[in-house]
C-alpha cells in the first residue's frame, strides 16, 4: 500500500511538439465508464474462481542451478512461447511454457550487455525483443528472445518507467515533471533511436503529490496497456498508436481523501482507513477487476462489461488475498498486474508456500467443479520440496 496517494486530477494532453494539442477529456474520445465506489460498497456478492475463469494450469519452473529463484521479489511476464522472470540481483531468466529453463538474458554488472540489479523489463512479442532499463547508463537495452544484445536506446530524458508499444516505439515516464518551452511533461513517446516523437502535457503540479515516490502502473491489456498514475480517478488505455483515452472513472465521493490529509503524515496514518485508496484496475474482454484498500482491507470490485452487473466480492480468502478456487481446490486467485493481453493471468507461488498449502486441512467453502484436477494438483504438490523453484499458476479468465 502506498504512503502517498494523489488526489490532483491529471489532465493529459496529447500532441507532437509542434502540432495542436488535444485533451483526453475532449468529446472526440470515447467516454469512460463510471464506477460509484460508495454505492458499490453496498452491493456485495459471493464469488468463486469458476465464475471468472475458464481454466487453470500449474507449471513448476525447473529447478536449474543456472537460475535458482530464492525470494518473493520475483516477477513473471508471459509472452509468446516463454515465461520471462526477474528477481533482484539476477538477470532476466527465460523459461518455456512447460517450465523448462532456457537461458538468461544479459548479465548484472557494468560491462557490455550488462545492467544494474534493480532493472525493469518488458518483453515484446511483435519485435521478439526484451527491453531492459539500465539505470547505470540511462539506456534501454534491447535483447532478442534468444539472448543476443541488439543495441541500446538512449532517450533524451531520464526515465523511471516504460512500456514498449510494439512498433519500435516506447512510452516513458520521468521521475518528476520536466519543463520544455514553458510547459511541463512527465510522459514521452520515443522511437527506437531515442528521439522524442511526442510529449504529453500536464499542468504543473504545485505540490507534485507523487513526489516521484510511485511509478505509474502499466498493466497489459488487449491492444495496449492500462495506465494508472495514482494521482487521478481515471484509468486510461495507452494504445499501440501512442494515444491515451479514458476507459474507467471511479467516483469516490466522501471516500476520497482530502489533499490536506495527504500533506500531513501523522493525519494520513490516523485517517487513511476512512478512505478508498490505491485503486487499480485490470480487465478481460468481459470484466473489469478493480482492487482498492478500505477499512484496512483489500477490496475487489467486479464490473461486467456485458450485463453491467457490478459488486464487491463478499467472501474473499483474506489469508491468501484472492477468490476461492472452487475448480480444483488449489490456491486462491484474483487478477494480478502480470498478464498477457488481458487473457492469461499469473500468480507465482513459492514451492514452500505451495507445500504448506497442500498440508493444510480445512473445510472448503464450495463443492469442487473438477475433483479429478484436484487429485493431479495434490500429486504435483507431493513432488515438490522446499528448495524447488516456484510454481506458476496460470489462469485463463473469461
Amino acid at each position: 500500500m502506498s504512503i502517498l496517494i494523489g488526489s490532483a486530477a491529471l489532465i493529459l494532453i496529447c500532441g507532437a511538439a509542434h502540432t495542436s494539442e488535444k485533451t483526453l477529456r475532449n468529446p472526440v474520445y470515447q467516454e469512460s465508464e463510471k464506477l460509484d465506489i460508495p454505492q458499490l460498497l453496498k452491493k456485495r456478492k459471493n464469488l468463486y474462481l469458476s465464475g471468472i475463469a475458464h481454466s487453470i494450469s500449474y507449471i513448476p519452473l525447473e529447478t536449474n542451478p543456472k537460475y535458482l529463484i530464492g525470494n518473493k521479489s520475483v516477477r513473471l511476464k508471459p509472452c509468446g512461447e516463454y515465461f520471462f522472470v526477474s528477481e533482484h540481483e539476477k538477470p532476466v531468466g527465460v523459461f518455456s511454457r512447460t517450465g523448462k529453463f532456457i537461458r538468461t538474458i544479459g548479465n548484472i554488472g557494468n560491462g557490455p550487455g550488462e545492467y544494474n540489479s534493480d532493472y525493469t523489463f518488458w518483453p515484446d512479442s511483435t519485435t521478439r525483443q526484451i527491453y531492459v532499463w539500465n539505470a547505470n547508463y540511462s539506456t534501454l537495452m534491447c535483447f532478442s528472445f534468444e539472448g543476443k544484445h541488439m543495441g541500446d536506446i538512449k532517450p533524451g530524458v531520464l526515465i523511471f518507467s516504460f512500456v514498449p508499444l510494439g512498433n519500435d516505439r516506447f512510452v516513458t515516464w520521468t521521475y518528476r515533471q520536466m519543463e520544455f518551452e514553458g510547459k511541463f511533461y512527465r510522459l514521452f513517446n520515443h522511437d527506437k533511436t531515442g528521439k522524442t516523437i511526442q510529449r504529453y502535457f500536464e499542468p504543473e503540479k504545485p505540490l507534485d503529490i507523487s513526489g516521484g515516490i510511485m511509478s505509474p502502473m502499466f498493466i497489459p491489456t488487449d491492444g495496449g496497456f492500462l495506465y494508472n498514475n495514482w494521482e487521478d480517478d481515471t484509468e486510461y488505455k495507452l494504445e499501440t498508436s501512442g494515444s491515451f483515452r479514458p476507459v474507467l472513472t471511479w467516483i469516490l465521493g466522501n471516500l476520497k481523501m482530502p489533499s490536506s490529509c495527504l500533506n500531513d503524515y501523522n493525519r494520513f496514518m490516523r485517517e487513511k482507513d476512512n478512505y478508498a485508496l490505491d485503486l487499480l484496475a485490470c480487465e478481460t474482454q468481459s470484466t473489469w477487476f478493480i482492487r482498492f484498500f478500505y477499512k484496512n482491507q483489500t477490496q475487489m470490485a467486479i464490473r461486467s462489461k456485458l450485463g453491467g452487473e457490478e459488486f464487491i466480492v463478499a467472501n474473499p480468502d483474506t489469508a491468501q488475498k484472492g477468490v476461492y478456487n472452487d475448480i480444483d481446490g488449489g490456491p486462491s486467485f484474483w487478477p494480478f498486474p502480470d498478464n498477457e493481453g488481458g487473457r492469461q493471468f499469473v500468480r507465482v507461488i513459492d514451492a514452500i508456500d505451495f507445500i504448506d498449502y497442500g498440508a493444510q486441512t480445512r473445510p472448503y467453502p464450495a463443492p469442487l467443479k473438477k475433483p479429478d484436477q484436484a487429485a493431479k494438483l495434490k500429486k504435483l504438490i507431493n513432488s515438490l520440496n522446499e528448495n524447488c523453484n516456484p510454481v506458476v499458476m496460470l489462469v485463463t479468465l473469461k
